[in-house]
């Protein structure tokens, strides 16, 4: 019976659904008190339901456990006591698990953050975005720069007096921003001393408002070269502080990386809760709809609201989907940990196509770890295409 030691709980609700958004996640109405105490309940039942199955095991406690969104800020922590203990997080030597919140700065009140603590939460990623009012404007964001450094500093004070990891998310090649704007950024940043900072690239999403607005032309995208210099300023000004650039869009640490983020990214199974949410258990797949009510409905009713995605195929689609999120990472794919078969197709179908990567200073390659380099992440998706 396979065993899943990494769980991921996804809560779909915010103040207001910023424009560049392309998780599932709900605002107004729908995100009100009564559904979030219905969704908690909701989130019970799944755990309780996926585990009369039998079809796999849940380590308890888990290795990882990662509480995403949407705003998770935005619950009363105290409604997920049952889900934790049931996990049989409550009570864990906190160097044994990684169990990690994401919190926006509007909802991070030090009761929110001290209510979460209470859960066992030791790591908190911050939905900074960025440290200028007229850039979180643009972005739609509900908070200010000044809240953003409010949280900042209510959880680096909760860091000084016991183990806690802090980790922001920043956002770059906002409409309007400048190279030296970044860099201001990247510097506010590293002042505040983090953990972790996770920076990414600014996406336009098909079916956000943001694509929308690019498309009728009110919004103007940053020019693909400044949008390659704020990525290379970032690996510059970050590595130069201390933080080894272990994934394309993350820093951290020596030893603060996200374990719950590495375990995806090394194909180990993984357990999501929750509307929207995915899972990856053994040989088996599967997703949640994106859609609270019929979530709620499903499992109020005795019935896992699973739907079946394809397993991974033999052959290239295997190694495709190795390769995928192998590279993604610093230390890439380790040729010498995958199965003999799929490790000779690689060099005998790719060989040309890793020989060239490697010419034109893309990749890396000894004969046994395949790696990109920073020009290569810079192209990741190209290079990614040309395995297929």
């Amino acid at each position: 019976m396979p065993a899943t030691a990494n769980i991921y709980i996804h809560v779909p609700f915010c103040r207001r659904k910023c424009p560049y958004c392309d998780f599932y996640s709900v605002d107004g109405a729908a995100a009100s008190t009564p559904w979030r105490r219905r969704y908690v309940g909701a989130l019970e039942k799944e755990l309780a339901l996926l585990t009369d199955t039998k079809e796999f095991h849940v380590a308890r406690p888990p290795a990882t456990a990662y509480i995403g969104g949407g705003t998770p800020s935005l619950l009363d922590a105290g409604s997920l006591a049952p889900l934790v203990r049931a996990l049989g997080v409550s009570g864990v030597d906190e160097g044994a698990l990684e169990f990690s919140a994401e919190v926006n700065p509007d909802s991070a009140s030090e009761e929110t953050l001290e209510s979460f603590r209470a859960l066992g939460v030791n790591r908190f990623s911050v939905g900074v975005q960025s440290f200028s009012d007229a850039a979180l404007r643009r972005l739609g964001r509900v908070h200010d720069a000044e809240a953003a450094r409010h949280a900042l500093r209510r959880l680096s004070h909760m860091r000084s007096s016991r183990r806690l990891d802090l980790s922001m998310d920043l956002i770059f090649a906002i409409p309007g921003q400048t190279l030296g704007d970044w860099e201001r950024e990247l510097d506010e940043a590293i002042a505040v001393g983090p953990d972790h900072v996770s920076v990414y690239g600014l996406t336009y999403y098909e079916g956000t408002r943001l694509a929308r607005a690019r498309r009728e032309g009110s919004v103007a995208a940053v020019d693909e070269e400044t949008d390659a210099e704020m990525f290379v300023a970032a690996h510059e000004r970050l590595t130069a502080a201390g933080y080894g650039h272990y994934e394309i869009s993350n820093y951290a640490r020596p030893g603060h990386e996200c374990r719950h983020n590495l375990a995806v990214w090394r194909g180990e199974d993984y357990l999501g809760l929750g509307a929207a949410a995915h899972s990856r258990v053994g040989d088996r797949r599967w997703s949640n709809p994106p859609d609270v009510e019929g979530y709620c409905c499903a499992l109020e009713n005795g019935a896992l609201p699973r739907r079946f995605l394809e397993a991974p195929a033999e052959g290239r689609s295997w190694r495709g989907e190795r390769l995928m999120l192998a590279l993604r990472l610093g230390e890439g794919a380790d040729l010498s940990e995958w199965p003999e078969r799929e490790r000779r197709a690689l060099i005998d179908e790719d060989g040309r196509v890793i020989e060239g990567l490697a010419r034109e200073g893309l990749a890396t390659f000894d004969g046994r770890r395949l790696a990109l380099t920073v020009k290569g992440w810079l192209v990741y998706d190209a290079i990614v295409a040309r395995f297929f």
